[in-house]
C-alpha cells in the first residue's frame, strides 16, 4: 500500500479509467525509485534488451504520501499544502517542489538505464504539445524532458477513443515533429 500516492485524506491516488482502476505511484514512492532501479537491473542483467521504455511516465496529483510529507518538510520546511487552501503561493512552490521531485526520479532512472550502456535507451511519451493542463499537474514539460530521454515521444492522436470524438487538424503530427526538432535538434521525435 505505500507504493502508491495518497490523496489528502490518505487514500490511494486512482485513475478512473472505462475498465479497471488504476492505482497511481508518485514520484518519491518506494515503486517508483528502489523498486524501479532494483527491476531494471533484473531486466538488463537478464535479458537482452535495448532500453526501457517507461510508460505512465506522469503523476497528476497532489500526493500526500508518508514520503512526500517527509521530503517536502525536509526540502522546503512547511507541510503539503492542502487543495482546500486557495493560497496562489503555496500552491505554486508546491508545483515548483513536485516539478523538482519529478527530474530527479526521471534523472536517477535514466542514470540506472545507463549503468548498463551508453548505447541502451531510456524513454517515454510525455504528452501532447498542445496539452497545457498537463505541465502544470504533472510537473514535467517537453522542455524538462528533452535532455532525460534519448529520444523524444510525444502523441499524435487525431481524436480520442469516445463517442461524439472531435477531430484535431490533420497537420497536427508534422507539427509535433517540428517542435520536437526544435526542442532539441540532435534527438530523433517520435510521434
Amino acid at each position: 500500500p505505500d507504493w502508491f500516492g495518497r490523496d489528502e485524506s490518505g487514500d490511494p491516488l486512482v485513475r478512473p479509467t472505462q475498465s479497471v482502476r488504476l492505482y497511481g505511484p508518485c514520484y518519491n514512492s518506494y515503486y517508483r525509485n528502489e523498486y524501479a532501479a532494483e527491476f531494471i537491473s533484473y531486466l538488463f542483467e537478464h535479458y537482452r534488451i535495448d532500453g526501457i521504455w517507461h510508460n505512465a511516465v506522469l503523476s497528476t496529483d497532489r500526493c500526500y504520501c508518508n514520503r512526500c510529507k517527509e521530503r517536502y518538510r525536509a526540502e522546503v520546511g512547511r507541510e503539503i499544502p492542502s487543495l482546500a487552501n486557495r493560497d496562489k503561493t503555496a500552491s505554486d512552490g508546491y508545483d515548483r517542489w513536485k516539478a523538482t521531485c519529478a527530474r530527479r526520479n526521471l534523472q536517477m532512472l535514466r542514470e540506472r538505464v545507463k549503468r548498463y550502456g551508453d548505447d541502451k535507451v531510456y524513454v517515454a511519451e510525455v504528452f501532447s504539445m498542445f496539452d497545457v493542463k498537463r505541465p502544470k499537474a504533472t510537473g514535467l514539460d517537453l522542455y524538462d524532458i528533452r535532455d532525460l530521454f534519448d529520444f523524444l515521444v510525444t502523441v499524435g492522436f487525431l481524436t480520442e477513443n469516445r463517442p461524439n470524438a472531435h477531430y484535431t487538424n490533420l497537420t497536427y503530427p508534422m507539427s509535433v515533429v517540428k517542435l520536437l526538432r526544435e526542442i532539441h535538434p540532435k534527438k530523433q521525435p517520435v510521434v
